[in-house]
């Protein structure tokens, strides 16, 4: 049984060396990125938009064309793509543009295996996230996951978002830590981290979980979860990512890909990799 973990990050637009400056275009709307003469996006996202649309099915193009504005699409295609990429990475077998995906009761989506399945694919799960302009995927055959990343940014008033949506001892706990902000922001994304895992999807599992003890500690219904998790906090965005399973650890690898070489027509393989380790900081949690 495979003990590891795997998870990857980009970012969009350090990938395309692109600032807020040159991402106006990419607040218009789908249309005027993708259809006509006229396109007012950066270049190298209309690029990417079609790399990553070469790798996805036709409800996924379908979803890709029902944002409002381009960059939104240019994420979902991208993350989409990346996922693929990232199964494909653990299962050589089956390419990139042939995985197919199921949905749970609660929206959960899942793998549709393939009939006969490679050996160890009934166990695969995976997790993924996106918020402008980071991905996050996490890939395991572990036990159900999740994973969620926003930006560095905490919201405007975000105590009395964690007073209305926190329980009482976590909201007293984050008002006490060294950083509150930093620590609402933990707070919520390993709390959207194991909704996803346990499928119950946000906001109806939001008020059931209970986190304590320095994010060692989950409980949903005060009854204990058995899960490992990993915290990533640096300057530009928060990561979580939780998997359920009473193994006393498991391995995780943390990887960033590089769309400004991501080409569909080469195989995806470590060399398509870089992980700037002195970049982050990582912080390995269990809870039982």
């Amino acid at each position: 049984m495979d003990t590891k973990a795997y998870i990857l990050h980009a970012n969009l637009e350090t990938d395309l060396a692109t600032r807020a400056s040159a991402n106006s275009g990419l607040q218009e709307p789908v249309a005027s990125h993708f259809c006509g003469s006229k396109n007012h996006a950066p270049t190298g996202f209309v690029s990417l938009h079609t790399r990553c649309c070469a790798l996805l099915d036709a409800s996924e193009l379908a979803q890709a064309g029902k944002f409002r504005f381009a960059r939104d699409s240019i994420l979902y295609a991208a993350a989409h793509a990346l996922l693929r990429l990232a199964l494909s990475q653990h299962c050589p077998e089956i390419k990139p543009c042939a995985w197919r995906f199921t949905r749970g009761k609660y929206g959960k989506p899942g793998l549709l295996l393939p009939k006969p399945s490679p050996q160890g694919l009934r166990s695969l799960r995976f997790s993924l996230s996106h918020s402008w302009p980071h991905i996050a995927i996490l890939v395991t055959c572990c036990g159900h996951c999740g994973i969620d990343i926003e930006p560095a940014r905490t919201p405007a008033g975000f105590e009395g978002i964690a007073q209305s949506v926190f329980r009482k001892e976590e909201y007293v706990e984050m008002l006490s830590s060294p950083s509150p902000e930093t620590h609402f922001l933990r707070l919520w994304t390993i709390r959207e981290a194991l909704c996803k895992a346990l499928g119950c999807g946000f906001p109806r599992g939001f008020p059931h979980l209970y986190i304590q003890n320095g994010f060692t500690s989950f409980s949903l219904h005060r009854h204990p979860l058995s899960a490992q998790s990993l915290a990533l906090c640096n300057s530009d965005f928060v990561l979580s990512a939780c998997i359920l399973t009473k193994q006393k650890e498991v391995e995780t690898t943390i990887q960033e890909f590089d769309f400004s070489v991501f080409d569909v027509s080469r195989k995806f393989s470590e060399d398509d990799i870089q992980c700037p380790a002195k970049q982050q900081q990582i912080h390995l949690c269990s809870g039982v």
